[in-house]
């Protein structure tokens, strides 16, 4: 199963793709939102899932996912918001397949990728 990480804080990023990666994911993990949209327009690296930051400076979680809305073939790949805030906006949580409050629980994000690609393995 393939999972893209999208988070600014570095050592976030590294913690997600270490426990992804022991669970025998493969992981690609980006600082930006524009990086990520790159990721996921890539011919030859898909996502099954991504978990996505909301709060990130100059492109949003929410920039990110009306991006994804704008091309077709990116709109049907699940998106989990791990996010700080307490204040996302409706469109956010109704675009989102999931929404987990930071500091997530790993054990409960890696059993909600599974969930969300459980045929991808």
């Amino acid at each position: 199963m393939r999972i893209l990480v999208v988070d600014d804080d570095a050592s976030s990023r590294k913690l997600l793709t270490t426990a992804f990666e022991v669970e025998g994911f493969e992981v690609r993990a980006v600082a930006e939102g524009l990086d990520a949209l790159g990721a996921l327009a890539s011919e030859k690296w898909k996502p099954d899932v991504m978990v996505l930051d909301y709060m990130m400076p100059n492109f949003t979680g929410g920039d990110v996912l009306d991006a994804m809305d704008a091309f077709p073939g990116l709109r049907q790949v699940p998106v989990i918001i791990a996010s700080a805030s307490d204040q996302l906006p409706p469109k956010v949580l109704t675009r989102a397949n999931l929404v987990m409050k930071k500091p997530v629980n790993i054990g409960e994000l890696v059993e909600a990728v599974k969930k969300l690609a459980p045929d991808s393995t």
